[in-house]
């Protein structure tokens, strides 16, 4: 017995010699992945998450002093914040479905046989993507301008009325959803490509030999297929919506009567205009409470997995 327990050690022993490199090699490459991410992620959100349990005004000087749920008691009540939230739901509610329709649809056209356009085309409607999120406020801030700009130049040439898009709250929140269709509806464009790419032709074709016309093959066939991809844009679009600040500070400022404050420029300003850190803390971790709960809904409505 004890032979073969002494056989059965230094079995284990070889096993464990043999794994050890195969085992602690990748975490080798993942460290320094994992470290960054603590420190540049982790802790500020722990930091952050601690402030919003402290009243620290900055321009009074002192330290952070503990307040209890003070600040988030202050955020309910406050109107202004009410409002940025309601702001923010409008905008996510309406910017995230278009881009992703309208990326939809541009991947449905590029993904026919266009020949050496093809490239161009995909190319031209991906350009959007890589500009910066304030050039694009200030193009669509000169092209929303109530006098000499091209939009109202092209409403009045079809006889419609040219709104002054900077005067009237809901004309300046549509036009900060116009500016970000524009933009993000590449990058859902380039998503859904690549899931349509991914769908076996075998599929369309046995469709069509059983009299499917294009509709039907797209309702029954290309759109159930593509439910992970749909699931993954909406998941990214709802997070990049409730983080929308530049296209507002620059092209609005949050105005007019506050028609396009949003979360993140009311946390901006309470944190460092006001500094009111404290509070500003206490809306970021809201917001983050929003994006945590509605990815998790998301996740669970669409989370089915598809198979080919």
């Amino acid at each position: 017995m004890q032979q073969a327990s002494t056989a059965g050690t230094a079995v284990q022993r070889l096993t464990w010699r043999r794994m050890r490199p195969k085992t602690v090699i990748p975490y080798l490459f993942v460290g320094p992945q994992l470290l960054l991410i603590l420190i540049f992620v982790v802790r500020p959100l722990f930091e952050v998450a601690r402030l919003s349990f402290h009243r620290w005004i900055l321009s009074l000087g002192g330290n952070a002093t503990y307040a209890g749920l003070q600040n988030y008691r202050e955020l309910l009540q406050d109107e202004l914040f009410r409002k940025a939230l309601t702001n923010t739901a409008i905008y996510v509610l309406v910017s995230v479905p278009a881009s992703i329709l309208v990326g939809f649809l541009f991947a449905l056209t590029l993904n026919q046989p266009l020949g050496r356009a093809t490239v161009f085309f995909r190319s031209a409607f991906y350009v959007p993507v890589v500009v910066p999120s304030v050039v694009v406020a200030l193009i669509w801030q000169f092209m929303l301008n109530a006098r000499g700009g091209i939009v109202n130049a092209g409403l009045a040439r079809v006889g419609l009325p040219e709104p002054d898009w900077f005067t009237n709250p809901h004309y300046a929140m549509l036009g900060v959803i116009l500016a970000s269709v524009w933009q993000q509806a590449g990058f859902m464009m380039v998503l859904y490509l690549a899931g349509l790419q991914g769908i076996p032709r075998v599929f369309h074709e046995a469709a069509a030999v059983d009299g499917a016309n294009g509709l039907q093959r797209l309702i029954g066939i290309t759109i159930p297929l593509l439910t992970p991809t749909t699931l993954f844009v909406c998941v990214v679009g709802v997070i990049n919506g409730f983080k929308v600040f530049d296209q507002v500070y620059v092209m609005t400022g949050g105005g007019p009567a506050n028609g396009t404050t949003t979360i993140v420029q009311y946390l901006f300003t309470q944190a460092f205009e006001f500094f009111d850190v404290g509070r500003g803390a206490a809306a970021a971790m809201v917001l983050l409470g929003i994006l945590g709960l509605l990815t998790a809904v998301l996740m669970l409505i669409g989370g089915k997995e598809v198979e080919y």
